[in-house]
C-alpha cells in the first residue's frame, strides 16, 4: 500500500496541530511497513519520503509563496479587513501524484494557499479529507462551529460573493465520488455528516495519533508545595479559540486560600510571568519535543482545557496519557475521552462557576493526597484507547477498505 499525505508543513517544531498529526501518522505508517509519502510546502524538520514543493531555492517556489501571500493578504485592504485563504494558485499536484502513483491520498491542512482545490478533482485515487478543523466544509473560517451555513448552504442572503465562490469550490471537491472524510472525534464526524459538503458521504472516526512516548509514567513524582495547574496551546493565552479568558475568570472565583496555594503554568507562549488574583502564572515558553511536553505534564497536577473550538484536542489526550486529570467545558469535542469526576471534570458549556468547581474538586483531592493514586489508572485508560497501536489499527483498516474498493472498481 502506498499513501500520499498532503499538508502545508511537515514537522513538529513551531507548527500547529494538523502538521504534528500528519507528521506522527506518516512516521508511524513507515514504521509499520506502509510506503508513506508527504507532500508539503515547508519542511520544519527533515524526514523520510518528504517532498517539498515547489523545490526549495527554485524561482517557482519564490513565485508560489509570494503569490499565495498576496492572495491571502490583499483582502485586509478591502471591506473584508482580514486574511482569506482562497486556494486558487496551482501547485502541480497531478504531476506529483502521477510520479508517486499512490493508492490513497490523505489531505491534512492545505490552507494558506498551498494548492487549488480543483487539482484534487478527477484524480480517481481515493482521497480522505481530514477534519482537523471544519475549514474544508465551511466558508472563510475554520472554527465558528455555530455557523449554520455549514448545513444550510452559502447563498446571496447570508454571504458575500467571495465566500460563496470559495465554499462552492470546496463543495465540488467534497462531492467527488472518490472523496471521503476522516474526523478525529465523534462530534466532528457528526458535524461533517450533517453538513452539505459531507451529506451521505463516508466519515471515518480516526483520532489523531498522540505517540506512545506520552505513555511514559514515572514511578514517583516529587510533590509540589503548591497545587499546579497546566494550560497550553499554540500561541498560548493569546489564541482566542482556546478559552484562556474563561479560565482566567474561573481562577478569579477560587477561594483566596486556594489561590494562595495554587500556581498556573502556561506553555506555547513567550510572554512574561504575571498574576491572576493571588495565583502566580509562570510562562514556560514554546515546548517543541515530546520529551519537553511529557516533563511539563508530569510536573503538573491537573490540565485546564477550556477550549471553545476543538475537533479532538491533542493536548487533552496527551495529558490523559500522562495520567493528568483534565478540566473541560461541555462544548464541541472537549468532553470526549473525559469521564466526569474520574479522569476529569466536565463543566457546563460556558459555566464559569462550574469550571471553578472542577478546579476546587481536584485541588481537594490533591490536598488530601488522593489525586496521585489515580494517575496510573488515568494513564492506562487513555493509552488503551489513544495509544499508537489502537489508532494505527483503525487507520490501516480504513486504508484497506478504501484501496480495496478502488481495485474492485478497476476490475
Amino acid at each position: 500500500m502506498k499513501v500520499l499525505h498532503i499538508t502545508n508543513v511537515y514537522g513538529s517544531k513551531y507548527t500547529g496541530g494538523a502538521a504534528i498529526s500528519a507528521t506522527r501518522l506518516h512516521n508511524c505508517l513507515l514504521d509499520a511497513g506502509v510506503e508513506s509519502h508527504v507532500l508539503c510546502m515547508t519542511k520544519a524538520e527533515e524526514g523520510r519520503n518528504v517532498i517539498e514543493a515547489p523545490p526549495r531555492g527554485s524561482f517557482a517556489r519564490w513565485m508560489h509563496l509570494h503569490l499565495a501571500k498576496v492572495e491571502r493578504n490583499i483582502w485586509r485592504f478591502t471591506p473584508y479587513r482580514r486574511k482569506i485563504d482562497l486556494n486558487a494558485i496551482p501547485l502541480g499536484v497531478k504531476r506529483i501524484v502521477r510520479t508517486i502513483e499512490p493508492d490513497l491520498i490523505q489531505v491534512h491542512n492545505i490552507s494558506t494557499g498551498m494548492l487549488r482545490f480543483e487539482e484534487l478533482t478527477g484524480l480517481g485515487t481515493p482521497i480522505v479529507l481530514t477534519q482537523h478543523d471544519l475549514w474544508k466544509i465551511n466558508g472563510f473560517d475554520p472554527c465558528p462551529y455555530s455557523d449554520t451555513r455549514l448545513f444550510d448552504g452559502f447563498d446571496r442572503e447570508n454571504s458575500t460573493w467571495l465566500e460563496r465562490w470559495l465554499w462552492r469550490r470546496k463543495y465540488r471537491l467534497c462531492r467527488e465520488p472518490n472523496v471521503t472524510f476522516a474526523a478525529p472525534s465523534k462530534w466532528a464526524a457528526e458535524v461533517t455528516r450533517r453538513s452539505l459538503c459531507g451529506k451521505d458521504k463516508e466519515v471515518d472516526i480516526i483520532p489523531n495519533l498522540i505517540g506512545n512516548e506520552f505513555g511514559y509514567f514515572p514511578e514517583r513524582r516529587k510533590r509540589h508545595e503548591k497545587f499546579r495547574i497546566l494550560f497550553g496551546c499554540n500561541c498560548g493565552r493569546h489564541n482566542e479559540f482556546k478559552g484562556f479568558d474563561d479560565l482566567e475568570q474561573a481562577l478569579q472565583r477560587l477561594p483566596d486560600a486556594i489561590q494562595r496555594n495554587t500556581e498556573l503554568y502556561v506553555f506555547g507562549d513567550r510572554s512574561s510571568d504575571f498574576k491572576i488574583g493571588g495565583i502566580d502564572v509562570k510562562m514556560c515558553g514554546i515546548l517543541n519535543t515530546a520529551e519537553e511536553l511529557v516533563d511539563a505534564y508530569h510536573a503538573a497536577d491537573v490540565l485546564a482545557f477550556p477550549s471553545k473550538t476543538e475537533t479532538q484536542g491533542m493536548v487533552k489526550i496527551e495529558a490523559l496519557m500522562c495520567g493528568l486529570p483534565v478540566i473541560v467545558f461541555n462544548r464541541t469535542a472537549c468532553p470526549e475521552a473525559v469521564e466526569h469526576g474520574k479522569n476529569g471534570w466536565i463543566a457546563g458549556a460556558g459555566d464559569i462557576q462550574d469550571y471553578a468547581n472542577g478546579i476546587v474538586h481536584f485541588y481537594n483531592e490533591w490536598a488530601g493526597g488522593d489525586l496521585e493514586s489515580k494517575r496510573r489508572a488515568i494513564a492506562d485508560g487513555a493509552a488503551g484507547e489513544y495509544g499508537n497501536e489502537a489508532i494505527m489499527e483503525t487507520v490501516i483498516k480504513v486504508y484497506r477498505r478504501l484501496t480495496g474498493r478502488k481495485r474492485s472498481d478497476a476490475r
